[in-house]
């Protein structure tokens, strides 16, 4: 009787063990809504409005919770103004050319 090949196959599960920030819906809409006033703010005095933008790697936008942990940050950028798309420098005008 021959013998059974035996299965060979290896899966690795990875869990992460990064830092983990759950984002609510409601939470979304008051982070908007507070990042809507500050931006009218900035434009309503010709400033600029400094951001820092992260980038977060994710392979199944239709889950209902996106993992951002650390494991899947590819970049943070900035600090850089949302208006004019200028990098902030030391110095730097503090009009901003976005709002003339």
């Amino acid at each position: 009787m021959p013998k059974k090949k035996r299965h060979t196959e290896t899966r690795r599960v990875v869990h992460s063990t990064g830092i983990k920030i759950p984002v609510e819906p409601d939470q979304n809409r008051r982070k908007q809504e507070q990042f809507d006033r500050l931006l009218a703010i900035a434009e309503h005095r010709q400033q600029h409005f400094w951001i820092i933008a992260s980038v977060f790697h994710v392979s199944t936008p239709d889950q209902p919770r996106i993992s951002m942990d650390t494991e899947n940050l590819m970049t943070i950028e900035g600090p850089g103004c949302y208006i004019c798309e200028q990098v902030y420098e030391p110095g730097i005008d503090p009009v901003c050319p976005g709002n003339a």
